[in-house]
């Protein structure tokens, strides 16, 4: 490149400005696609950059360095990297050179060689040798690229035909539409979930194969108006699959566009959900039999049990003196066991009516929440412990729920610690990662933990009724109003050395 870096010397020391000058506007003329990320930049600021760039071209072939900075740009050189100008030697006032450009400067470099020639030599051979190592230079950086740009190519196919092959496999049903709704796209899952195969829908109108149950002429037209006008539309509802079979789908569409923003068809994404919509209606038949028996249990079983405990308090106010010992005591459990036969039909109604009960929720402050339900606590429970509340994070619940978990927790805390000589309750909380965790601590009985499993079952017990009164609800109450709220709730606990009771609330 001898004969090159000389004369572009001879071009730098003579006539820089001009060449300068020429090379800017020629750039402007072949309209290089480098040029429209300079508009608004004033003309001499742009000659003094195309002057550098022109200065560190010939120093840079004079060094014998060119093909070695190009060649290393190139390797580093790729889409994501030139979009975030992360080249920072590939900068221009901010704005990316990017490889086609190559191809304008090999143009520019190649008419600003000839234009100066004749002020450097008459010699036809010298020019022709000037000019072949101008080709040279550039013909290699050219192929380093090109070869790059292959790669680049082939590996973008590699990535369409996997992703072609992930659609195809896709468990839900993937449906392409033209303008006209015919069908360009139709994966495994719409073949599975509605019985057509691709090669019979293929180009067809949709509406021959994608069928409600209820098909309306103009339900079609509105959903066409509204994808087309919102870009996305979803429905839910039941289809007909080829066999004959009614399948209840989720469906899911949305609008495909040019560049210029011109619909040019529709994406459309089906699940089939029959399975769960089944499941679905029958737990809600299932739930209409459990209000049922919830009135049988509220109505039908309460009038017996209040026959029962009137005819005692009877028995007691007018027939005391005539009873002895034994018949009084056996007059007690007769009224102790309705009263406790009441208490497990009031338990067992919340604990059915949770689940349909929808949450109320707003920030609620716990400390005052704990506050409140302590007042209760004292109305009903004979045993004053220790209780230490700690600073409370607030929390995003359900007022009145909450207060029936903290309720049901403290009292079991309360209960459990009453035979201990200073028995203490501790109630505090901490935020850890995406939730915030509640405990409720006591120094009572304990249990062990290999039973922890039947803790929150309905009417399980790990203490006897004769040692704790309860009915083995209160717990399980507490976990289905935890899970209502999307949180979770754990216990820890050694015999004769207390319990903890754990429970979270996802953080705002």
């Amino acid at each position: 490149m001898n004969k090159l870096a000389d004369y572009l010397e001879f071009i730098k020391s003579n006539h820089l400005e001009e060449a300068g000058r020429f090379t800017l506007d020629e750039a402007y003329r072949m309209k290089m696609p480098l040029m429209d990320a300079f508009a608004g930049i004033p003309y001499e600021l742009l000659l003094a950059q195309s002057i550098v760039t022109l200065t560190d071209f010939a120093d840079s072939v004079k060094a014998d360095t060119y093909l070695a900075k190009q060649i290393d740009r190139i390797k580093k050189w790729s889409e994501e990297s030139t979009e975030k100008n992360e080249e920072p030697e590939a900068l221009i006032f901010g704005a990316a050179i990017r490889p086609k450009d190559l191809i304008f400067f090999y143009a520019i470099h190649r008419k600003m060689v000839r234009r100066f020639m004749g002020r450097y030599t008459h010699e036809a051979g010298l020019s022709l040798d000037i000019l072949q190592e101008l080709d040279d230079l550039h013909t290699e950086t050219q192929s380093i690229w090109l070869e790059k740009l292959f790669k680049k190519q082939e590996k973008a196919h590699e990535m369409l035909v996997y992703q072609a092959h992930m659609l195809d496999n896709a468990f839900d049903g993937v449906l392409g539409l033209d303008t006209n709704l015919n069908v360009t796209i139709w994966n495994r899952g719409a073949e599975q979930i509605l019985g057509w195969k691709r090669e019979e829908v293929f180009g067809k109108p949709v509406k021959k194969f994608v069928v409600r149950a209820d098909e309306k002429e103009e339900e079609i037209k509105q959903a066409i108006r509204q994808v087309t006008k919102e870009g996305h539309w979803s429905t839910e509802r039941d289809y007909i699959a080829k066999d004959g079979r009614i399948v209840f789908l989720l469906v899911s569409s949305v609008v495909v566009k040019d560049n210029n923003g011109h619909p040019i068809g529709y994406m459309t994404t089906f699940k089939d959900v029959t399975q769960q919509k089944n499941s679905a209606d029958a737990l809600q038949q299932l739930n209409k039999e459990l209000e049922a028996f919830s009135y049988s249990v509220s109505h039908d079983l309460r009038a017996p049990l209040r026959a029962i405990s009137g005819y005692a308090n009877m028995l007691d106010e007018d027939y005391a003196s005539q009873l002895d010992e034994e018949g009084k005591r056996l007059l007690g459990v007769i009224r102790y066991n309705a009263e406790k036969m009441g208490k497990l039909i009031d338990d067992l109604l919340a604990f059915s009516r949770l689940g349909r009960k929808e949450l109320d929720r707003a920030e609620e402050n716990m400390n005052e929440l704990v506050e409140g339900v302590l007042i209760d606590l004292y109305k009903t429970e004979k045993s004053r412990p220790t209780i230490k509340t700690g600073n409370l994070h607030k929390a995003k619940v359900d007022y009145g729920l909450m207060h029936q978990v903290m309720f049901n927790l403290l009292s079991n805390a309360v209960k459990y610690s009453s035979k201990k000589e200073n028995p203490l309750v501790e109630i505090y909380s901490e935020k850890k990662d995406h939730e915030i965790i509640y405990t409720v601590r006591d120094n009572g009985v304990g249990f062990d933990m290999k039973y922890a499993g039947k803790l929150f079952g309905v009417f399980q017990r790990l203490h006897s009724s004769e040692m704790f009164e309860g009915t083995g609800v209160g717990l399980a109450i507490v976990q289905r109003i935890i899970h209502k709220h999307r949180g979770r709730i754990w216990a820890e606990a050694k015999p004769g050395q207390g319990a903890a009771f754990h429970f979270s609330i996802p953080a705002q």
